[in-house]
């Protein structure tokens, strides 16, 4: 590709000439991805990503970055060039730092502001890209698995039944990252730099769902830094998560995303609900391919339920 650089400096002039420049090739599940470098710059210039045989992952990115281009969330999308299927900018930054979490202290634990800047991005990415129409999240059939499995109560299959309903009728949609990790937030000098590794975008996702991933996938990993049991992590989402103020800032957060893709504010518990049904739906589908299983989210989506029911997380008009 060095051969062809002149082609890319023709599409962003502020790339520099090819002399000189370094490269690293990753063989990545999702991709053959090669990362140019400028010599004493750790930030890659650009990353190229060539798909393997006919997965649309590669592709689906593509589109995914022109359509979250206004937000500011995304690299720069560069087109392609022969056998080479996307090409994009780097972004300046580091993975979103993940801090230990004890489970004794999870009841007290707080929204961090590297958390609250990416919730400010993701409510700018749902403002950009919201639409009229019904989330694939209520229509793709995951949901509906999870509620015929053995796992749930009658009482949380009603609420989450309930929430779908409501979604169905109300939600708009929004362009969806759906892998909102900490390994693909890049964070620099404290604010978001951008999203990576959108092979898994979504174009009809769920308003606030890139968030509730991004707050579940923080705190899990948190807890997995100082001692990893499913028991343990099922404590500390019903103390942090359902009582606690991370929920609430959370909660708080994922109102503005949800209102800045004008969807009703009020309809912030339904989405919740079925985020996470949906998420235990994906956790059936593929048992053990995931570092959590279906038995750990069940259990998280009836402790949420509850919390529901009792200590009225519901937003107000």
């Amino acid at each position: 590709m060095l051969a062809r650089w002149d082609e890319l400096v023709a599409r962003d002039p502020s790339l520099p000439p090819g002399r000189s420049l370094s490269v690293l090739e990753l063989e990545r599940a999702a991709a053959r991805t090669a990362f140019f470098f400028a010599p004493g710059d750790a930030t890659p210039l650009v990353v190229a990503k060539t798909a393997h045989g006919a997965d649309p992952g590669v592709h689906h990115e593509a589109a995914a970055l022109s359509r979250a281009a206004p937000a500011g969330v995304a690299p720069r999308a560069l087109g392609s060039l022969p056998g080479v299927d996307s090409l994009q900018r780097g972004l300046p930054g580091r993975a979103l730092r993940v801090a230990p979490i004890r489970v004794g202290r999870s009841a007290a634990l707080t929204w961090p502001a590297e958390l609250a800047t990416l919730a400010a991005g993701l409510g700018d990415l749902a403002a950009a890209t919201a639409a009229p129409g019904v989330p694939d999240a209520v229509t793709d059939g995951v949901i509906d698995a999870a509620l015929a499995g053995s796992l749930l109560s009658e009482d949380t299959r009603d609420a989450v039944a309930g929430a779908v309903a409501r979604v169905r009728a109300r939600s708009s949609v929004v362009l969806g990252h759906n892998d909102v990790s900490p390994q693909n937030v890049l964070m620099h000098e404290g604010r978001l730099s951008g999203l990576v590794d959108w092979e898994g975008g979504e174009d009809r996702g769920l308003p606030g769902g890139d968030l509730w991933n991004a707050g579940l996938a923080w705190l899990e990993q948190g807890i997995g830094l100082v001692r990893w049991s499913e028991e343990i992590l099922g404590d500390a989402f019903t103390a942090a998560w359902c009582y606690g103020p991370y929920g609430a800032a959370l909660r708080a957060a994922a109102t503005e995303v949800v209102a800045r893709s004008g969807t009703p504010a009020q309809l912030v518990p339904d989405l919740e609900l079925v985020w996470f049904a949906r998420h235990l739906g994906h956790r059936m589908q593929r048992p053990g391919s995931h570092p959590t299983s279906a038995a750990l989210v069940a259990r998280q989506l009836e402790s949420l339920v509850r919390a529901h029911s009792t200590e009225g997380l519901h937003v107000r008009a």
